[in-house]
Formats: structure tokens, sequence, C-alpha cells
């Protein structure tokens, strides 16, 4: 799957702050530094859960939405995604056809695209790259459980090594 980070922009109440990224990309810096703030972000684009435990004090009382800006296969995509919502409104284009639609981040409640079959955000980054969502087991100690589909969130999740 062809997936490239171009930014992340950060609304708060009274400033705008981008940050860039480029082809290879790493946070570093002191304890304290909001190296992990800015994966929780990140990640919230993409339908994470964040709360005022994940924030700092600062960020609790000014962030106001996070917009990121991505290339998914040959399509150039952008999530905003406001601070409190369970929606994505996601803007993209496909084939010189521009399209732009509010997106639930997991509970699917029908085809927000017609004909696309895209319900939640991870069906539109599928549908982008070109790949059927995968499927595994919901349960690993039968081989007759049924699949269930794995979300993009998923697949970070097992490509991101959780420092707790």
């Amino acid at each position: 799957m062809n997936f490239y980070l171009h930014k992340l922009i950060l609304d708060f109440k009274k400033k705008i702050e981008t940050i860039e990224f480029s082809d290879f990309n790493y946070l570093y810096g002191q304890m304290g530094a909001g190296k992990s703030t800015v994966a929780r972000l990140i990640d919230f684009c993409f339908g994470g859960r964040i709360n005022e435990n994940g924030l700092t004090p600062a960020l609790q009382s000014e962030f106001l939405s996070a917009t990121i800006e991505m290339s998914v296969g040959e399509s150039l995509l952008v999530l905003r995604r406001d601070f409190g919502s369970n929606q994505i409104r996601a803007s993209w284009n496909k084939e010189d056809e521009l399209f732009d639609a509010i997106i639930p981040t997991r509970v699917a409640s029908g085809e927000v695209v017609p004909g696309t079959g895209i319900e939640v955000l991870s069906d539109l980054i599928f549908f982008l790259a070109g790949v059927t969502p995968p499927k595994v087991r919901k349960s690993k100690n039968s081989e007759d459980s049924e699949l269930s589909r794995l979300s993009f969130r998923d697949l970070l999740w097992y490509c991101y090594l959780d420092q707790d």
C-alpha cells in the first residue's frame, strides 16, 4: 500500500501549527517535549480516541482540531477532525474527480459514498489504496470462527512499538 504523510495541521484557539513530514521522519527530544502527543494527534486523525488525559494542560484548553494531509495510492487525501467529534471530514481526488464527505471514524451506519462500500474511515483508506480490507478470525482458538475486518488503525497498531 502506497501511503505517505505530508503534513499535520493543528488548529488552536489562537494559532495554527503545521508539522511537515519528509521521506523519513523521527521525533526526538527531552521527556515531556511532546513526541508522544504528536503521535496521538496523528492517531486522532485516523479515528483514535483522545481525551483530556492524553493532552497536556495547554492542549486541553486550546486544541480545536487536527488535519492530516497525505497521499494514498494516486490520491491526495485530507482528513480533518474536530476535538470531541466521532466523525471526520474527508476530501480526496480519484481519477480527476473531487470528493468530500463526512465519514464516521469507527462505527458504520451505512454506505457514505454510494457504490464504493465506504462506510467508515478505514474503508476509504483501503479503497483509495486499491486494497481489500484484510480479515482475521474473531477467535484465535477456533478455525471456524467468523472473519472480522481489520481497520487501518489495527494495522498501524501492529507496526507501532508501544513504549509503556
